[in-house]
């Protein structure tokens, strides 16, 4: 995505430090892309702070889904978007 829109500046939040630093290791755009160790539960960031926030394959992992999204929803600019992605499998699959 950094690629394709090369003024896209982006924060990533995770709990597990070893997941940040797989992330920091292969991050291509350290000038706009930084990562936080952080809870989806109780963000580390002031009210409004975000155009848009993407959670992907996380969700399913969080104590307290209805808390995520009330901090989704506080760190959010008005107008701003929320993109859950999660994988699926079809019972037949």
């Amino acid at each position: 995505m950094a690629q394709e829109f090369p003024n896209l500046r982006g924060t990533g939040v995770d709990l597990s430090t070893k997941m940040l630093a797989q992330a920091r290791q292969q991050n291509q755009h350290r000038q706009r892309i930084i990562y936080r160790k952080g809870n989806a539960e109780f963000l580390p960031f002031a009210n409004r702070e975000f155009e848009a926030v993407f959670n992907t394959i996380s969700f399913l992992h969080y104590l307290n889904p209805q808390q995520v999204f009330l901090e989704v929803s506080r760190v959010l600019e008005p107008k701003g978007h929320y993109y859950l992605a999660e994988p699926a499998i079809h019972p037949t699959s």
